[in-house]
């Protein structure tokens, strides 16, 4: 094995459909990480408000940008520790996600989904900065056969990608335990 760069010429020659779609959409995908707050309070301190927040990473999960103002998608179960059933924040736990090239935001958990097991998330930007994103496309045309590719984060393994065919369509699916359509 070289530790050598590959040239433009041998990159040129590796570059395929796939690759191509992994460089275009790398910098909308995100890994999503929700923390708890640990930081223990003494209760006879009436400075202990005043203690700087310790997180400790509950999960990792994965999403992607759909728009340049920060809105994006993610599963409910990557997010379910940080919000009540309906929806609102927990108040010690903390939801930040982390864009290709290393950048961190806090997130918003805007609404979620538990039967399609989705989450729609904000991320808190910078007053005018805009971000790479996704453009959803639609699943209704997508046909049995056709290639697709699944980037994300299984098990805490950050930016893996699988890559193969649609083979089925319309069917249930087991989320924790419950069945959604």
């Amino acid at each position: 094995l070289s530790a050598d760069p590959a040239s433009p010429d041998e990159q040129r020659q590796r570059l395929s459909p796939l690759t191509a779609m992994v460089d275009q959409v790398r910098g909308a995908l995100l890994n999503v990480y929700v923390a708890v707050n640990v930081t223990k309070v003494d209760e006879d301190d009436p400075f202990a408000s005043m203690a700087e927040p310790e997180y400790r990473t509950l999960g990792l999960g994965s999403g992607v940008i759909v728009d340049r103002a920060g809105l994006a998608l993610s599963n409910w179960h990557v997010v379910d520790e940080a919000v009540f059933p309906d929806g609102a924040p927990k108040p010690d736990r903390r939801v930040t996600v982390r864009v290709f090239g290393g950048k961190e935001y806090r997130v918003r958990v805007l609404s979620i989904s538990r039967e399609d097991d989705l989450a729609l998330l904000q991320l808190e930007l910078e007053p005018g900065e805009e971000v790479p994103f996704v453009a959803l496309g639609s699943s209704e045309r997508l046909r049995v056969g056709e290639p697709v590719a699944a980037i994300g984060n299984p098990h805490g393994r950050a930016n893996t990608i699988t890559y193969g065919v649609v083979s089925a369509k319309d069917q249930d699916l087991k989320v924790r335990g419950r069945w959604a359509k």
